[in-house]
């Protein structure tokens, strides 16, 4: 049911095709690493292979935005369409009615994807160095059901906007060092938060965040480096990894009064006293096991 040429790259564009369009039932195909496959070729395969739900193309150097475009909505079917480390991908316009997982990171010319997928749950968008954040809104509006958002290593990312997630479970910003806040206008089903080394979040983005997000049981803030103290509200939260020396409870806003403090000096005459006590005890002991 599957084609797997991943990294045969001594394969000619012809050889792969004319296997591939001999098999009318084949499921997937994945041509990851193979060089020679070009935009012509991929869209015979659309034409020829119409039972295919999960292409995965990733590293085919010659695929740009116009071929993408054709392959998600030609394959009817397309369940599954994996596109890691496609440098010619810039703004595609991905609709595919019955897809469901889409990875497009390592894209770095990406900037303006469009997506028209109502059915879309899983989207990756990692290290996507120019991806444009007026862009997210428009991905978030059109996926409805898109439950895990994976944006870690987009650099120049400075605002996260996604609007209504209503099904938005997992959002990972790790390395999103120039963001400055997340905006989701109801963010009831989100779980995981992920924001290692997002060092130009600040203190009150992330108290914002937390109290909308009733369902957050994990939050991951180490290295963000311009929080303070962890004086937000979480009532769900059972797995906190944060960059402060005391932690709060798991749901509970911890006041400063709260946090560990500097032990207070020892007044010289109760030292003295501690000194004298624990001598008379070594005394004591002393002459019991003489005795």
């Amino acid at each position: 049911r599957g084609v797997n040429t991943r990294g045969c790259d001594m394969l000619s564009e012809a050889g792969v095709v004319g296997a591939l369009c001999s098999m009318p039932h084949v499921s997937a195909l994945e041509l990851c690493q193979l060089p020679r496959v070009s935009e012509p070729s991929l869209q015979l395969l659309v034409a020829r292979a119409r039972s295919v739900t999960s292409v995965d193309v990733s590293m085919c150097q010659r695929l740009g935005d116009e071929c993408v475009s054709h392959a998600a909505s030609g394959f009817e079917n397309l369940q599954t369409l994996e596109c890691y480390g496609l440098g010619r991908l810039q703004c595609p316009t991905i609709a595919g009615p019955q897809l469901t997982t889409l990875i497009l990171s390592g894209c770095r010319a990406l900037s303006r994807p469009t997506l028209l997928c109502p059915n879309l749950a899983v989207l990756e968008l990692q290290s996507c160095k120019e991806l444009d954040p007026s862009a997210l809104a428009q991905l978030a509006a059109a996926s409805p059901k898109l439950r895990h958002l994976d944006l870690s290593g987009c650099s120049r990312l400075s605002s996260c906007a996604l609007g209504d997630a209503p099904a938005l479970a997992v959002l990972i910003l790790d390395g999103c060092s120039q963001l400055r806040g997340v905006d989701i206008t109801a963010p009831t089903a989100l779980d995981k938060l992920s924001m290692r080394s997002c060092t130009g979040c600040t203190q009150e983005a992330v108290e914002t965040l937390c109290a909308g997000s009733p369902a957050l049981t994990t939050l991951d803030l180490r290295g963000c480096t311009q929080l303070s103290q962890p004086t937000f509200a979480a009532p769900s939260l059972v797995d906190l990894r944060a960059p402060w020396r005391a932690r709060p409870r798991p749901g509970l806003t911890v006041p400063a009064s709260a946090q560990r403090q500097p032990m207070a000096p020892v007044d010289a005459k109760d030292e003295s006293d501690a000194v004298g006590m624990a001598a008379a005890m070594t005394a004591d002991l002393t002459e019991q096991s003489r005795a």
